[in-house]
């Protein structure tokens, strides 16, 4: 159960980490 628990952070992280990429990565090529 724990170990799913977890399992289950690390992917939410991973997903909003990619989202936030993303935007990083349109304001970049925005202001450039």
């Amino acid at each position: 159960m724990g170990i799913n628990r977890f399992g289950t952070i690390c992917q939410e992280i991973d997903f909003y980490r990619s989202g936030i990429i993303s935007e990083l990565q349109q304001v970049y090529s925005h202001s450039s």
